[in-house]
């Protein structure tokens, strides 16, 4: 999986300051990475901000995101949530 782009290269300018605060959450997740497996949770939490398919489905995935402040436990803990129900069943097909 791709590292995550900078904000500065994303349409975050465009969205409220909320969504690139979380995106900078992530960003600093994925750079402070203990492990791969912690990376790759990042990843997917970045890129679920990124390509959500509603502005109703982003805001919720910041909401969750501010909701574990900067633990990084929390947050990897949220991406392997969202691997194991979303990704990890159409690796299974």
């Amino acid at each position: 999986m791709l590292p995550l782009p900078p904000a500065k290269k994303t349409n975050m300018a465009d969205d409220e300051p909320n969504v690139l605060g979380a995106y900078n959450v992530i960003l600093d997740f994925e750079r402070n990475a203990k492990t791969k497996k912690d990376a790759l949770h990042a990843r997917i939490l970045g890129y679920l901000i990124l390509h959500a398919p509603s502005i109703h489905a982003r805001h919720e995935m910041v909401r969750v995101i501010h909701s574990c402040g900067q633990n990084q436990d929390t947050l990897s803990e949220l991406g392997e949530s969202f691997f194991y129900l979303y990704i990890r069943p159409c690796k299974l097909l």
